[in-house]
This record gives C-alpha cells, sequence and structure tokens, in this order.
C-alpha cells in the first residue's frame, strides 16, 4: 500500500521532489505545508494537493503517514520531533540537524514511535557510486590508499543574507553539505576519524565562510589506513561549477566528475580478468577503453606484486542529464524508506545511523575548524 506523503517546505527543491515522487508508487501525494501560504497554495495548485493552513494540520491527518521536511537545517529537530511523536514516517534533507544532541533526541523519538526517520544522503544511490563500492570490496584494484575530493560550488544562488551562510542555521558547509560526503566515503571505506580541519572567509566580508578543507582517516581492516583530503568552496559562478573526486590504490585511479558521480575514469594496471569485470561492471554507461600492453609482466609496489598484461584506461558516463541522475537517487532513496516500512526485512542503503554517523563526523569537523580559527 502506498504511503501518504506531505511535504513541508515548498521551496525549489520541494517543488522538485514532487514532480519526482508523483511518479513513484510507493507513495501517494497528499498535501503541502509551508509558512508561506501563497508559497503553499502555489505549489498545492501546481501537483493538485491540499494545502495545510498550519503544521498541527499536516500532523492531525490521518491520510499523512509521511512528512518530507524540505526545510532548513535548524528547524529539523523542532518539526521532526512531534512528527514522530504523532506517528509519522519521516523523511528530512541533510543533514539530520545541526546540533549532536538534537539530532540524538530525533533518533530517540524515532525509535520510541517505531517509525523511520530517513536522511536524504543521496550518495549511496548514484550507479557510479555503487559500483565503486564492487570494485574496492572486490579488490580489482587492490586496496584503497588514498584519496581527495575537490568541489568548487556555485554560489550565485546564495545571497549574503541567505540563511546557507549562517552556521547557527546552518551549521556551516561541513554540516549543511559536506555530510553527502562523508558518509559517501564511509559506505565505502568505513567511519571517519577528522584529523584536520580548516575554514577560510571570504574577503570583504568575514562573515561568509566559503570554503573548508579536512582530513579523514578510515580504517577499513586492521591495519589498514586510507587517508582523505577534502576541499569544498562555494565561491564560483553557475559556468565554472565542478567537481572531482580521486581514489588512489594499489593497482590504479578512480576518478569520478559530478556533484553527483556522473562519469568515471580508471587508469590501472590490469590482467584480463580485471579488465572483463571492470567492464562488466561499468557495462551499461557507455565503456570506451584504451591500453598500453606489455605481455604477461609480474608488477611490484608496496612490497607485493600481482600479474598484468598491460595499463588500461577505461572510461564511461552515464547516458542521461544531470536533472536525471539527481531525480532517479531521491526517488530511489524514498523508494528504499518505504519497502522498510512495508517489510522490516528489507535491508536500507540508508539508516538513521547513517544519517546521524555522518552528522558526528561533520561536528568534529566543524569544531576543529573553529579551534584552529580561534588559535590562529
Amino acid at each position: 500500500m502506498a504511503l501518504g506523503y506531505a511535504l513541508v517546505g515548498c521551496g525549489s527543491f520541494g517543488n522538485f521532489c514532487l514532480q519526482q515522487y508523483r511518479t513513484l508508487g510507493a507513495v501517494q501525494l497528499i498535501g503541502v505545508y509551508d509558512e508561506s501560504p501563497a508559497l503553499a497554495k502555489k505549489t498545492a495548485d501546481a501537483f493538485g494537493l491540499r494545502q495545510y493552513g498550519s503544521y498541527d494540520d499536516v500532523l492531525a491527518d490521518p491520510a499523512v503517514d509521511l512528512i518530507h521536511l524540505a526545510t532548513p537545517p535548524f528547524t529539523h529537530a523542532v518539526l521532526a520531533i512531534p512528527a514522530l511523536t504523532a506517528g509519522k514516517h519521516l523523511l528530512c534533507e541533510k543533514p539530520l540537524a545541526v546540533d549532536g544532541d538534537d539530532a540524538t533526541r530525533m533518533l530517540a523519538a524515532a525509535r520510541t514511535a517505531d517509525r523511520v526517520l530517513a536522511v536524504n544522503l543521496v550518495m549511496r544511490y548514484d550507479p557510479i557510486n555503487r559500483v565503486v563500492k564492487q570494485i574496492l570490496d572486490e579488490k580489482i584494484l587492490g586496496e584503497p590508499i588514498a584519496g581527495s575530493m575537490l568541489n568548487l560550488a556555485r554560489d550565485n544562488q546564495l545571497a549574503p543574507g541567505h540563511w546557507f551562510w549562517d552556521t547557527q542555521k546552518s551549521g556551516g558547509i561541513f554540516i549543511e553539505h559536506v555530510v553527502h560526503f562523508f558518509d559517501l566515503f564511509e559506505m565505502w571505506l568505513g567511519p571517519a576519524e577528522v584529523l584536520s580541519a580548516y575554514n577560510g572567509r571570504r574577503p570583504g566580508n568575514d562573515k561568509i565562510i566559503e570554503q573548508v578543507r579536512c582530513l579523514t582517516r578510515h580504517t577499513p581492516s586492521p591495519g589498514h589506513t586510507v587517508l582523505i583530503e577534502q576541499y569544498h568552496g562555494f565561491h564560483q559562478s553557475e559556468k565554472m561549477d565542478r567537481q572531482e573526486l580521486r581514489l588512489v590504490c594499489e593497482r590504479g585511479d578512480l576518478l569520478l566528475r559530478g556533484w553527483l558521480s556522473e562519469s568515471i575514469e580508471i587508469d590501472a594496471l590490469l590482467d584480463a580478468n580485471g579488465v572483463a569485470r571492470l567492464k562488466a561492471l561499468l557495462g551499461d554507461y557507455g565503456v570506451s577503453l584504451s591500453s598500453q600492453g606489455f605481455g604477461d609482466e609480474t608488477i611490484e609496489a608496496r612490497h607485493k606484486s600481482w600479474a598484468a598484461e598491460g595499463r588500461y584506461k577505461i572510461a564511461a558516463k552515464l547516458p542521461y542529464p544531470k536533472p536525471q541522475l539527481y531525480g532517479n537517487v531521491i526517488r530511489d532513496l524514498l523508494a528504499d524508506q518505504a519497502a522498510y516500512v512495508a517489510d522490516r526485512s528489507h535491508v536500507r542503503a540508508i539508516t538513521e545511523l547513517n544519517g546521524l554517523r555522518s552528522l558526528e563526523t561533520a561536528r568534529q569537523a566543524y569544531n576543529k575548524a573553529e579551534a584552529n580559527e580561534a588559535t590562529a
């Protein structure tokens, strides 16, 4: 049976979600609420839905099984706990909350009510990210060693007074945004320990933290350390918005491009079996292959050896544009949560603990960055 769905927060992202969920059989769109009645009416009229006059009206509607909070981070706890207490499942935009104590209270309310508290951490649903997980798990490129994320993001939609820049409302870049990538690297490499973190403020307006950097350590298995460096800056024009994520492994590199991973490039020393496996994993995404063969050789590195027949460059790209990719992943996340509501034996890609752990890592980074500024 489809879950009755109500949207709270009728901004552009909330409307984008409605466009995607209207075709999702797992939910039935019921109504919308926003603090701006005019905005709520515009959205309700556009999608043929109910317009609620208050948030209490949303909570009181027996047709609503699941509430989606598409609202700024500082509102999440105050809205989520009454919803969970009222017996509603919840889909919450990232981060789970700004404050760790609020997040803990939210999870406690979800457990007490036996309700789902999902966080919209969509990276785990990106098909290329999932392929990378298989490559790492199967050790096709050997063990991972290090990685980096370079995010050069546009800020043309973030006016100086936007809540995004207010750390009391958003938590700052680490908490509002980098939670996505803390969760992604945890998916690939296990939990993170933040070793260092730094802020960079905007010249001429030092109230704005426009860039952050951090170094994390992951331990996928005992004695195995992977270091990940991330840089996220919101200071580019729309036309120069770009992202690159690189993972360095024993036998080669993986390079992903896009905020969500839209393409992958692999440069590695492989044998025929490794090449065949990578082509099979990426077969739906237009694989191109080039090679520099050198016969069957024994390769040595890290005091190890393995057989390889050449240096291969393999590239693949998703066959649809970024908006479609984004629509796909948010639909897949909600369908995943709805499947769990229907059958508690279903294994979700994202759970409540993922939302909490990504926030805890982000708060570690935020606190270290603040401490570094205080002692500079």
